[in-house]
């Protein structure tokens, strides 16, 4: 029987790598910064201890990372913490320490988890003549078969409270980060139906979710990618291996009621519990199905892989030759649900191809791909390329110019309770997002992207995770749309970090250091000739109690931006630019909300901040070279001396002509809480029926008050604010009959209303045990005529 095993003592491999050299930001650098920063709060009048955001707005849930709560009492930290972060992942060789590092970086320990007597996973030879495989081959294969044991030990750990519902988890985890494209073709009613069915899935799924042992997850995975590495170093020191082991000609495997298939010259052909074992030879190899073990020693060989839910571990290492991997059904490739997938590659330009939840992504559990040398592609549509959803997704390429291509929630992205990490060594490298999905609440030709150093949250139960992209070396070019690059919203915090080179940063909207409703955003790029492009939202722009920053510290750079950019704090949010050095110039075609910029809201203001420390500077909206300049209610600025795959706006022709016949309240509201530029027309007339038929929708709209959707919200707002006084004696009851979300609404509606009679209620309400209900009452009694 095994003596009980502790994962704690393998954290001592861990600590005892070797630490590889990175360009961190300096002492002096981060010291700058923060002086900086606080000379300019200063001349507002303000400290940086004063500089905190609330972070009980929302109730905490489950999920919500102490990062998040740790940056909402010290935003000013933001620089500070993040680049430490990414200079901890930079500074371990090993790919294992850094799951370990955004494992902690998520205050989960996977290195303390207790394990008693795993069952052992034995081999079963389909040759019958593994007795002329190396003594270090089967070694390292009975050691790996061990550790498979104490993997599966931990997944059963972490999913013993969910077993009742894991075909539920299988099927709808995924959907949850994958497009929604169907949704741009289908009329308001069917879109709304489709929405509030999407809502109570992904709450039933997340609510299933609380339930997983997150520690043993973690585990699970550290363990797993550790595994992966020893193995593949044990095998590494045994090459190279002569041409007389290389014994058949392919073969089949049958596991699980499926095939895997083998062709080209192979040392061995095994079996587990867990799933098919290969060895390939030096050279050309095709593996077609599923696999839980390929180790390759050469070739230029393909991958044709298909997803298998009885195979839960899934590694490949393939040490050279110019390789392709693909997937024939998605999420295959480095990709998985409830388990490990990973992919060590050593030299060779390869390509690899995949559709949703791969190339380094992982839902509960971990996916990791670990390039190590090449010009390599990476090719995927939604959720890859580093994505993390209730754990892991890691893509480390460490050298070559490379060339990453996605759809949608990639390139470094974190959902709830995940990490994504894209790692970068080295190189000319090239990150595109394409047009997966139209973001059709705000536009007709431009899409939703969600990548490239992003992390998101489900708003308003479930916050989000981390993303983070580090990209050490070269001249890279960065493309998305709508969030992207630095950007992160509801609880959660996305990073770039770009260590050197002359970089072109190209995007839309919520973009290059931006924080999106009670998160943080930021773009660090250290050196080189850079330029920024946006539309809005962007070059450090906080957005509703968030922080979003863009840090530049040399070279001179070029910002270009419409409006909401450059500085801008909106809706008490903070946003900052600081650009260290450099001649720069500034373009804006707003000469109204940019360069420094603050508003007022919620009875207090907003903080935006351009900061240009050095050069002779250029500005072609507000400002000017060594000035100082201020804006809107706590807006400052401070220059001191020294082709598409389809046609763009192809939705804007989609028509949806109205129905001949009356509507419903119900039915009018939809219309009228619909954001979508095609259904203008639609929302127009229902809101002007709704206001026209007061009495029904004042009725009608009590029995939605306490809806969590922010766009709905809002929708009643502007309904009963138009209604006025008529709507006072429903919205008086509601503050203090109904649910405390409604009461909430309810309040903050009769403020805008402004009518004396609601004061009676309200002041009740001021006294109520709940400090936002306390809040909201007074804050309308303030507003009250």
């Amino acid at each position: 029987m095994r003596a009980p095993v502790i994962l704690c003592l393998l954290v001592v491999s861990t600590a005892m790598s070797m630490v590889s050299p990175c360009r961190a930001l300096s002492p002096t650098e981060v010291d700058r910064f923060k002086a900086d920063l606080s000379d300019a709060l200063l001349d507002m009048g303000m400290t940086p201890a004063d500089f905190r955001i609330r972070h009980d707005y929302a109730e905490p849930d489950v999920f919500r990372l102490p990062l998040i709560d740790s940056l909402m009492y010290n935003p000013a930290s933001l620089l500070e913490r993040m680049d430490a972060l990414a200079s901890d992942v930079e500074g371990t060789l090993s790919l294992h320490g850094k799951a370990l590092t955004l494992w902690h970086a998520m205050s989960v320990d996977p290195t303390n988890c207790c394990i008693h007597d795993p069952d052992p996973v034995r081999l079963t030879d389909l040759t019958g003549r593994a007795a002329h495989l190396p003594s270090s081959i089967d070694y390292s294969l009975e050691t790996y078969l061990d550790d498979l044991g104490y993997l599966t030990c931990l997944r059963d750990i972490a999913i013993s409270r969910v077993e009742p519902h894991l075909d539920f988890l299988y099927e709808e985890l995924p959907s949850m980060v994958a497009p929604d494209k169907g949704y741009e073709k289908v009329g308001p009613f069917e879109l709304h139906m489709l929405e509030k069915a999407e809502e109570a899935t992904n709450d039933s799924v997340l609510a299933i979710c609380e339930e997983i042992h997150v520690q043993a997850l973690a585990a699970m995975s550290y363990l797993a990618i550790k595994s992966a590495e020893d193995l593949s170093s044990c095998v590494q020191r045994s090459m190279p291996f002569d041409e007389a082991y290389e014994r058949y000609s392919g073969g089949r495997i049958s596991f699980a009621g499926a095939v895997s298939r083998v062709t080209g010259p192979v040392l061995y052909i095994g079996r587990t519990s867990l799933g098919p074992v290969v060895i390939g030879g030096t050279s050309r190899n095709t593996y077609d199905g599923c696999f839980a073990l390929v180790i390759d020693l050469g070739g230029d060989d393909i991958y044709s892989l298909t997803d298998q839910r009885d195979v839960n571990f899934r590694l490949i290492v393939d040490y050279e030759g110019r390789d392709t991997y693909r997937s024939i059904d998605g999420s295959a490739v480095a990709g998985i649900t409830l388990g490990t997938s990973i992919i060590i590659d050593g030299a060779g330009d390869d390509t690899y191809a995949d559709k949703g939840n791969s190339l380094g992504a992982g839902i509960c559990g971990a996916g990791a791909l670990l390039d190590r040398q090449g010009n390599d592609t990476y090719m995927s549509e939604a959720f890859s390329q580093g994505a993390g959803f209730m754990g892991l997704g890691i893509l480390h390429d460490v050298e070559g110019h490379d060339t990453y291509t996605a759809g949608i929630q990639s390139q470094a992205f974190g959902y709830v309770m995940g990490s994504g990490l894209l790692l970068e060594g080295g190189g000319n490298d090239t990150y595109f997002t394409r047009m997966a999905q139209t973001d059709i609440l705000r536009y007709d030709d431009h899409y939703l992207t969600l990548s490239q150093g992003c992390a998101f949250g489900s708003r308003p139960d479930y916050s989000g995770g981390i993303g983070l992209l580090i990209d050490s070396r070269g001249n890279d070019l960065y493309s998305s749309d709508i969030f992207g690059q630095g950007v992160a919203y509801w609880f959660a915090v996305g990073a770039i970090v770009d260590r050197h080179g002359h970089d072109r940063y190209c995007s839309y909207q919520y973009a290059q250091g931006a924080g999106i409703h009670l998160a943080f955003g930021l773009l660090t790029d250290e050196s080189g000739d850079d330029a920024y492009q946006s539309k809005g939202v962007s070059h450090g722009c906080g957005h509703d109690l968030s922080l979003g920053l863009l840090a530049d510290f040399s070279g001179n750079d070029w910002y270009t931006a419409t409006d909401l950019s450059q500085g801008a704090g909106n809706a008490n949010g903070t946003g900052i630019l600081y650009d260290a050095d450099g001649i720069d110039s500034y373009a804006c075609k707003s000469t109204v909300n940019v360069n420094g910029y603050g508003n007022y809201r919620r009875e207090f203001g907003s903080i935006g901040l351009h900061i240009d420390k050095l050069g002779r500077d250029f500005y072609a909206a507000r400002g000017s070279n060594q000035a100082i300049w201020e804006s809107g209610m706590y807006g400052l600025g401070i220059d001191y001396p020294g082709k598409p795959s389809r046609p763009r706006g192809d939705l804007a022709a989609k028509t949806h002509p109205f129905e001949k016949r009356p509507f419903t309240p119900e039915e009018l509201f939809i219309l009228s809480a619909r954001g979508e530029p095609r259904f203008g027309t639609w929302r127009k007339h229902a809101f002007d029926k709704m206001v026209e038929d007061s009495v029904s929708s004042i009725a009608y709209l009590r029995s939605v008050l306490d809806t969590k959707d922010a766009r709905e919200r809002h929708t009643i707002k502007d309904i009963l604010k138009e209604i006025g006084q008529p709507a006072v004696p429903m919205l008086s009851e509601a503050v203090l009959e109904d649910s405390r979300r409604a009461r909430a609404e309810a309040s903050w509606i009769l403020g805008i209303i402004g009518s004396p009679e609601a004061f009676d209620p309200l002041l009740e309400l001021s006294h109520d045990d709940i400090w936002k209900l306390r809040s909201s009452a007074l804050n309308a009694i303030g507003k009250l005529k």
